[in-house]
């Protein structure tokens, strides 16, 4: 059985995998079983409880940090499409596939100050760092003038 989300498809068989823009993908079938359940219920919130039932049988089978393992592997593969595997803090993860909903989450990380360097940043820091470090009489007098600041801020202080 195959199940097909944006560009990738997931493969179950004898040994599941991700297929990405032409690019294979091997997980573990716990993981397969994680993905398959969070794509039929794409946009929509799944708890926890639900994905450890859904890929181990049982919730007492399995160790304190599995889920969380599944949920990393799953999200070092699906980035390469473009997805999205968020956390709903407790209650348990969502996959975001719907390119509205992509946006309006990119909205929230920018309003809580995570905003990605455009090239003008990068531009204005790389011209500021060739300034600092474009000779080494310049480095010379940095270095020196620090030298100075921190002998005078030290012999302020006396130790006895």
């Amino acid at each position: 059985m195959n199940l097909k989300f944006k560009n990738s498809l997931l493969m179950l068989e004898d040994r599941p995998k991700i297929l990405i823009n032409n690019k294979s993908y091997v997980i573990t079938i716990p993981e397969s079983k994680i993905l398959k359940l969070l794509i039929e219920n794409k946009n929509t919130s799944i708890t926890k409880n639900d994905l450890i039932v859904t890929a181990w049988g049982h919730p007492d089978f399995i160790g304190p940090n599995s889920l969380a393992v599944a949920i990393s592997n799953i999200r070092k593969i699906i980035e390469h499409d473009g997805l999205i595997l968020k956390n709903i803090p407790k209650v348990g993860y969502k996959l975001i596939i719907d390119e509205h909903l992509k946006h309006q989450n990119r909205k929230i990380n920018i309003n809580n100050r995570e905003r990605p360097l455009d090239n003008v940043t990068l531009t204005k820091n790389s011209a500021i760092i060739r300034k600092l470090t474009s000779s080494p009489i310049q480095i010379l007098i940095f270095s020196t003038l620090t030298y100075f600041v921190l002998y005078l801020i030290h012999s302020w202080v006396l130790i006895n």
